[in-house]
């Protein structure tokens, strides 16, 4: 069952589009479902459809199993956690502070302390650093700044690229959208960002590759 306050920063959602992005493993179905059943409430009412806002109180009869559940544990010592991220959980609330589930919510139940030393964006799986003490946090953030943690990713591609190769992009941000965008050529204001790659294998017409950011 859901029942919590909607964050600060929500005006005027859709609740069940404020569900899926609280609960992002919540499947649409079960969403539409609940509301349909009328096993949804907002600040009390059942409903079929409603906004939701601020301070608005939701409750939802949606099974468990959707809402959150435990971490795959690597390591867990010596002031870290580290943890397989499932793919499709985002690692924290999102920029309207929503995030009821995330691999943060699940590492505090662990471990109340837990911090992030660094991120993987919501649909990548894989391995994730977490710090459990100040001491521990403060060296793992300085070794990902200073590159002395190397993060290798794996992909799956169309087509059949060469062996091993280098793809050289420059990043700019609009810092009204929030939104990055890649161009080919340099330019005042862009970042020059390098990928690094290894093709593993190929069948048909996909490769598998290792990448390296």
């Amino acid at each position: 069952m859901i029942d919590e306050t909607v964050p600060n920063g929500v005006r005027d959602m859709p609740v069940a589009k404020y569900l899926l992005r609280a609960y992002p493993l919540l499947p649409g179905w079960v969403a539409r479902e609940a509301l349909k059943k009328r096993d949804v409430r907002v600040n009390g009412e059942k409903v079929t459809a409603a906004n939701v806002s601020a301070g608005d109180r939701v409750m939802a009869y949606v099974p468990d199993r959707y809402t959150g559940g435990k971490l795959d544990i690597i390591y867990h010592k010596d002031g870290l956690l580290v943890i397989d991220k499932p793919p499709a959980l985002p690692v924290d609330v999102d920029a309207l502070g929503i995030g009821s589930d995330t691999v943060l919510t699940r590492a505090r139940a662990i471990e109340p302390n837990a911090r992030l030393c660094h991120r993987l964006d919501a649909g990548t799986g894989g391995v994730l650093l977490l710090a459990t003490d100040d001491e521990a946090y403060e060296k793992a953030v300085e070794a990902f700044k200073n590159h002395e943690i190397k993060k290798i990713y794996e992909l799956i591609v169309k087509g059949r690229p060469p062996v091993s190769g280098t793809l050289v992009h420059y990043l700019h941000k609009d810092a009204k959208t929030a939104l990055v965008r890649a161009y080919d050529s340099p330019a005042p204001g862009r970042v020059e960002a390098r990928l690094n790659y290894r093709s593993v294998e190929s069948s048909g017409d996909s490769s598998k590759v290792e990448a390296e950011i």
